[in-house]
């Protein structure tokens, strides 16, 4: 008797859609104006669905950073720099975890209750340099990525595994033009750099 009970209870669910489904198709059919154009629209919606340690804020996803103006004036030489500017990533919801991480040096990162992250940033590496960014536009002059003690970041390469507290928290960095050859053309420019976020 039991078995039977069980094998039904999917199938009422099944009746219970349909009917749910014609009632709102119905009801849909009722709408007076459905074809007429102007009075209607379509929302459509999207998202994503991770599994992660943090949330990366909204804000931080998609961000510029001006560097402003520099003058010709301030890179007199090779290897001379304009003022660095910082930028931050912001991670929401940090979840409570264990990170236990080995960096390409060797060095461990762990921890009983507090996730870890590791960054890199994907762009473009300079031909004179391939520590720093190439720009497009402007001639002379690349970036330099920072972290937040001023040690170079080399595009495409994983930063040190950095703790992450419980909530919410800030990852500052910095982008300095550097000057690279003695060709110097003026002008703007622009560099696209994308960034990977990895908890350990």
């Amino acid at each position: 008797m039991s078995k039977k009970v069980s094998y039904r209870a999917p199938l009422i669910g099944i009746i219970f859609s349909t009917l749910a489904f014609q009632t709102l198709a119905t009801d849909i059919g009722k709408v007076d104006n459905w074809d007429v154009d102007g009075a209607n629209g379509v929302l459509q919606v999207k998202g994503m669905l991770t599994e992660s340690a943090c949330r990366l804020a909204m804000q931080s996803a998609f961000q510029t950073v001006d560097l402003g103006t520099n003058s010709s004036s301030a890179f007199k030489f090779l290897g001379h720099k304009g003022t660095p500017i910082p930028f931050n990533i912001q991670l929401e919801d940090c979840l409570r975890s264990e990170s236990r991480n080995h960096d390409q040096q060797g060095n461990i990162t762990w921890s009983s209750d507090m996730p870890a992250v590791r960054i890199r940033f994907l762009a473009v590496s300079d031909n004179t340099d391939s520590k720093l960014i190439k720009v497009n536009g402007a001639e002379g002059i690349a970036l330099e990525l920072n972290d937040e003690n001023f040690k170079k970041i080399k595009p495409g390469f994983f930063t040190r595994s950095k703790l992450l507290s419980m909530g919410s928290n800030k990852l500052t960095y910095y982008i300095t033009p550097v000057r690279i050859n003695s060709h110097f053309n003026a002008g703007s420019y622009q560099a696209n750099i994308r960034f990977q976020l990895v908890y350990d």
